[in-house]
């Protein structure tokens, strides 16, 4: 599961999980877009922010390793 805050001052939100998590997204996440990934979460995340030409992308060291990131 990842939340993925952007515009200015975080204006949207986007929550990407997978299907198993389908009627707790919808139940306990608000404030933001869901999206049930059909691949890894971090994959559709990715994809979006690519497709939204994002600039600058923060993240959780503790979560997600660079490596990770960068490949």
């Amino acid at each position: 599961m990842l939340l993925v805050v952007s515009g200015q001052r975080g204006q949207r939100c986007t929550f990407f999980t997978d299907g198993r998590y389908t009627q707790q997204a919808a139940e306990e996440v608000s404030g933001a877009r869901v999206v049930i990934a059909k691949r890894p979460a971090l994959m559709e995340a990715c994809d979006a922010a690519v497709k939204g030409q994002v600039k600058i992308l923060g993240f959780e060291a503790e979560q997600l390793q660079y490596i990770t990131f960068s490949s």
